[in-house]
This record gives C-alpha cells, structure tokens and sequence, in this order.
C-alpha cells in the first residue's frame, strides 16, 4: 500500500473530531475548523469542537470570530475555565489588557490549579513588564506540572531579566531536556554564557542554536563575534 493510500485509510477511521485535532496540531488551521463545525453540525463533541474553532480563528487572526466561538461555548457550559483563558489570549492579541487580565481572573476562580491559565498569566505579566508577577505565574504552573518546555524557556528568560543567572540556566536546561528542539532556550543560555564571559559554553549553545535556524543572520554575526572572543 503507498503511504498515501494508508493516510487516507488511516483519516477514514479516524473519527470527526480527531481528525480535527490532528489537522489542529498540524498547523492547518482552515481545514480543522471546517471539521469541527462538521462536529457541531453533527452534534459530536459540541463544547470541545466550538473551543477548538475558536482557537482555530485566532490562530487564523480572525478574533472577533473567535471571541463567538468562545462566547457561544461559554453559553452551554459556563464552569469550564478554558474557554475564559481562550478569550483573554484574544484580548491579549487585540491588546486588550484590561479584558485580558478579567478573563484570566475568571478562569482561576473557576479553576486555580490550571497550569495553561497560569502560563497565560505569566505571558500577560511579562508583556506588561511585570517580571515578578510573570515569575510567580510560571513557577505556580511549573509546581503543578514540571514538564512543560514553553513555560520552563519563558521561566528562564525572566530569570534572566531578573538578573537570576543559575535560575534562569536551571529552567532553560530543563527546557531543553524536555524538548531538545526548543531553539530559544539554545538562543538564550548562548546569550547568558556569552555575558558571564564562559565564551566555550555559548559557542556551543550557539552552535545547537545554528543547526535549528540556519539561516538567522544575528545568530551568524554573534557566531563571528563569539570566535573572536575565543581568541
């Protein structure tokens, strides 16, 4: 059988909402929304699949068309926190920072202990600036789940800011360990190594951070710069 037969056969037995989720995950945003209003039309998966469609337009940058989404989920099943943290990632989007923050809020009342919400706090914390408040929010979602590599990186790079050196090492490694294809943190522990003057630890960040983004010129020029210091 060739493997695009086997595709189609495997997408076959998949069910509607799989096929939406593995669409979702593979970056096609356009045709997982079209199976999820299929769901919808279909009475499968109802609340998950208006959620998945919201997500779907704001990844699509159609936020009007995703608060809807959101707000009608919100409609049938009112106690599901993360829809309100949907929400306040598109009010983030439209730089909404007051609605962002209500949303937010909202979704913690309804579930304290959610991980995403308190990554999403920690990301509108630390695009208002607020790097203590956004260090609190990571580090409460690392307590209840200490493998996420998006939120170790963004955990470290406000280590970082903060001048917390070893911290901010601890987590990007972490990050690293867990997804060894996360560039930033490569990219970050190059600039950390670099500015404590350990110039053999972030050429060989740097180098990792290369083999995943070849053609980034800044990264070439720091390249440059990094052997010059080396000699």
């Amino acid at each position: 059988m060739r493997l695009k037969d086997f595709r189609s056969n495997w997408r076959a037995i998949m069910t509607l909402y799989d096929q939406g989720d593995q669409l979702y995950y593979e970056q096609k945003f356009l045709e997982a929304a079209e199976k999820f209003k299929e769901c919808i039309r279909s009475g499968i998966d109802v609340i998950d699949s208006m959620n998945y469609l919201g997500c779907c337009e704001m990844r699509l940058g159609r936020l009007d068309e995703a608060h809807r989404w959101f707000d009608e989920a919100i409609l049938v099943d009112p106690e599901w926190a993360r829809l309100y943290t949907n929400k306040s990632r598109a009010y983030m989007k439209q730089k909404d920072d007051s609605k962002a923050l209500e949303f937010l809020q909202k979704a913690l009342q309804l579930n304290e202990a959610d991980e995403d919400t308190l990554y999403y706090l920690g990301v509108f914390y630390e695009g208002q600036g607020d790097l203590q408040s956004a260090r609190k929010a990571y580090l409460k979602s690392l307590e209840i789940n200490p493998d996420q590599p998006e939120t170790l990186l963004n955990c470290g790079v406000v280590e970082y800011r903060l001048n917390h050196i070893e911290e901010a090492k601890k987590r990007l490694e972490a990050a690293i360990i867990l997804d060894p294809n996360e560039s930033l943190a490569y990219w970050n522990l190059a600039q950390i190594y670099r500015g404590t003057y350990h110039y053999p630890e972030a050429l060989n960040y740097l180098n990792k951070y290369l083999e995943l983004n070849k053609e980034d010129e800044e990264a070439k020029a720091l390249l440059g710069k990094l052997k010059a210091d080396l000699q």
